[in-house]
Parts: C-alpha cells; sequence; structure tokens
C-alpha cells in the first residue's frame, strides 16, 4: 500500500479534499466544460467524459505511485464539488501546487491552499513553495491577492510566485 493512501481526506473547516474518485464523473463533467474562475496556468482538464475518466485514473495511478498527491474539492456542508489541487515535486527542495477552481470566492481558495501549506510542511521536506499564476495585473486577482496574503512573493515576470517556509 502507498504511504500516499493514509492522505485522504485532508480536511478544513469547511471543505474536503479527497481522491478525485470519490467525485461523480458526471459533477467533473459539468465543472470542467465552465469557464474555470481561479487557476494556475500549468492546469488544463479534460471535457468528455471518457477523457475524464482517464484523467482520474492516470492522476491517481500517480498518487499511489507516490509521485503527485491531487485531491478533490468539496464543500463540507453541502458536498458540492469545487475543484482539485495538487502537489509535485515532493521530494525537491521546491514543491509545485496547482489548483483549478470553479468558484472566486477568495476566502474558499485562501482557506485550501493555507491547509495544503500546512500539508506540505508537515509531510515533506520542501523549503519552498511555488505557484504559477497568469500574469494578469490590473486590477490584482483573486489568484494573486490569496498568494499575498499567505505570504508568496512574485518572481521574475510574476508567473512563479514562491513561498519561502519557515525552518523548524
Amino acid at each position: 500500500m502507498s504511504l500516499f493512501e493514509q492522505y485522504h481526506p485532508v480536511l478544513t473547516p469547511n471543505y474536503k479534499l479527497d481522491w478525485l474518485t470519490k467525485t461523480p464523473v458526471v459533477e467533473m463533467l459539468n465543472s470542467f466544460n465552465l469557464k474555470t474562475t481561479i487557476h494556475t496556468i500549468d492546469f488544463n482538464l479534460p471535457t468528455e467524459v471518457n477523457h475524464i475518466i482517464t484523467f482520474v485514473n492516470q492522476t491517481m495511478s500517480q498518487v499511489m505511485n507516490e509521485q503527485e498527491l491531487t485531491w478533490a474539492i468539496t464543500d463540507r456542508h453541502t458536498n458540492a464539488f469545487l475543484g482539485i489541487v495538487k502537489i509535485t515535486q515532493l521530494t525537491e527542495p521546491v514543491a509545485t501546487i496547482s489548483y483549478v477552481m470553479f468558484t472566486d470566492n477568495r476566502k474558499t481558495l485562501a482557506e485550501v491552499l493555507q491547509r495544503v501549506v500546512l500539508f506540505i510542511q508537515d509531510h515533506f521536506v520542501a523549503t519552498s513553495i511555488q505557484v504559477f499564476l497568469p500574469n494578469d495585473q490590473n486590477p490584482l486577482t483573486t489568484n494573486q491577492l490569496v498568494a499575498i496574503q499567505l505570504g508568496f512573493q512574485p518572481q521574475g515576470a510574476q508567473l512563479s510566485w514562491i513561498l519561502e517556509l519557515p525552518f523548524e
């Protein structure tokens, strides 16, 4: 059994992060065909049922092979599917967070990302975390506002944002 098997569900006060296999394909299909509201630039989603099934199977294979952690984000009170969050480069000094969310709720994104950052600190060796955000500047996007709120700093052309983790 994979060590990663124990890494679900991950809870916040309002949201549950659980395996993609816990979310019905129909819910993913409906959400994936919407215009995503907030996302990192490195996240592409399938929009057909057979491609979604392949995506879920390939993703869960990566998780069970300890190559990445990917969770569906659901509301703990309504069970509504809100998006996907993924952590890669888990054994590297710089871990990467990718996500796509079907809500523009800044509070939701902040709560989920704060929990993912703490999860990385608690379980992996990363000394920093990066996220790649679209280069929108006027006005600042929900992505950028939450990144700033959590302590991420833009790098270069503001595509890569880095959070240096405190030493414990």
